[in-house]
C-alpha cells in the first residue's frame, strides 16, 4: 500500500471534478466529527474494518497562525480511569509545545513572513488579485483570483509566498477555510512520503498521522525507537512541515495480532458479550474493544481482564454498537 501511494504521488495525478467534490465533503464531514465525543469518533474510524489499525487524519478545527500557536495539554497515555480501570487515548495524539522538538522556525522567520504579508496585501498586481492571505505554520498562504500561473510566478518567485491557491476552487462546496486547511495538508504530503520511505523495512511502526495544527507528521514507533527513525526529526523540508517521532508501547503489527485474537475468541463464543469492533489506542498503549451496550451492563472490569488476557495487552472496553451500512 505504501509503495502504491508513493507511486500515485510521484505521478502527480490531478483529481477529477467528482473526486474534488468528495474531498470537499470529506473535509466538512471530518470537521463535524471532531465536534463529537471522543469515543464516538474512535468508533466511527474503526468501522473501516476489523483487523486493520485505522488512523484518522484530522484537519485542524481552527486556523493556526504561527504568531499564536496553541499549547494543548498532553493527554495521559496508558493511564487508569477514575474507576481504576485501564484507559487510553481514543483520538490522534496532540502534545504540548514543550514536548515537541524544535520546529526550525526562528524569530527572523516570523518577521520575514509578516513582512511578506504586509507587502503583498498592500500591493496591486496585473493579471491577478489576492482574495485572502494568511500566515500559517508553513508560511504565507494566498488564495488568488485571476491568472494562477502569474500569481504563483510573482508571489512565490518574487515575494517569497509559500503557496498560492486558486480562488474560487475548481470544485463546489469548499469554503476559504476548507481550502486553507487542505493547503497545509497538501504541504505535508511530501513530509509523509519521506517518513514512509525512510522507515520502510524497519520493524516497529505504530502509525503515521497528519497533524495540521502544527504542520507536522506524527510518527509513532515501538520503543526503543531506532536511531534511524529518530533521525527523521532532523530533516528540513523546503515545502514546510516537519516530522515528530514519539515512542509507544505497541507496534501496529502487535495491535493487529491482538485484534485477531479477540475476534477469533468472539467467533468461537469464548467471550460472554457481543464484541462489535476493535482498534488500537491512539497513544499505542493497548487495544480498545467495543462491546454492544446491552451486553455490557456493569461488567466492564471483568471483560477488560478477560479480553486483556486474550489480546496479550491492556484492553479498554467501551460501549459500541456494530457499524451500520452508513460507515
Amino acid at each position: 500500500m505504501d509503495e502504491w501511494m508513493d507511486s500515485l504521488r510521484g505521478a502527480r495525478l490531478e483529481p477529477t471534478a467528482a473526486a474534488q467534490q468528495r474531498i470537499a465533503e470529506e473535509v466538512r464531514r471530518r470537521r463535524r466529527r471532531r465536534r463529537t465525543v471522543a469515543l464516538g469518533v474512535a468508533g466511527a474510524v474503526t468501522a473501516l474494518g476489523v483487523g486493520v489499525a485505522a488512523v484518522l487524519l484530522p484537519l485542524s478545527e481552527d486556523r493556526t497562525v504561527v504568531t499564536d500557536v496553541p499549547s494543548p495539554t498532553a493527554p495521559t497515555s496508558g493511564s487508569e480511569a477514575p474507576d481504576g480501570l485501564f484507559s487510553c487515548a481514543t483520538e490522534n495524539m496532540v502534545y504540548a509545545d514543550e514536548d515537541l522538538p524544535p520546529t526550525g522556525r526562528t524569530t527572523s522567520d516570523l518577521q520575514e513572513w509578516k513582512r511578506v504579508y504586509a507587502e503583498i496585501t498592500a500591493a496591486e498586481f496585473d493579471g491577478f488579485a489576492i482574495h485572502r492571505a494568511e500566515i500559517l505554520q508553513i508560511g504565507v498562504v494566498v488564495l488568488a483570483t485571476g491568472d494562477l500561473d502569474e500569481a504563483r510566478r510573482v508571489l512565490v518567485g518574487e515575494y517569497g509566498v509559500a503557496v498560492v491557491q486558486q480562488w474560487p476552487p475548481q470544485w463546489r462546496g469548499m469554503d476559504e477555510q476548507d481550502l486553507l486547511d487542505l493547503t497545509v495538508q497538501w504541504a505535508l504530503d511530501p513530509v509523509l512520503a519521506t517518513a514512509r520511505r525512510r522507515t520502510r523495512g524497519i520493524p516497529g511502526s505504530a502509525g503515521f498521522a497528519s497533524w495540521t495544527s502544527t504542520a507536522a507528521i506524527l510518527v509513532q514507533w515501538k520503543q526503543p525507537v531506532p536511531a534511524e527513525v529518530l533521525a527523521l526529526e532532523d530533516i528540513v523540508f523546503k515545502t514546510g512541515g516537519r516530522i515528530v517521532v514519539k515512542g509507544v508501547r505497541y507496534s501496529s503489527r502487535e495491535v493487529r495480532q491482538a485484534q485477531r485474537r479477540v475476534h477469533r475468541a468472539a467467533r468461537l463464543g469464548e467471550i460472554n458479550a457481543e464484541v462489535s469492533m476493535s482498534y488500537g489506542c491512539q497513544d499505542g498503549e493497548g487495544l480498545i474493544v467495543g462491546v454492544a451496550p446491552e451486553t455490557l451492563e456493569g461488567r466492564r472490569a471483568a471483560l477488560q481482564d478477560q479480553l486483556a488476557e486474550i489480546a496479550g495487552m491492556p484492553v479498554m472496553v467501551v460501549p459500541e454498537e456494530r457499524p451500520t451500512a452508513d460507515w
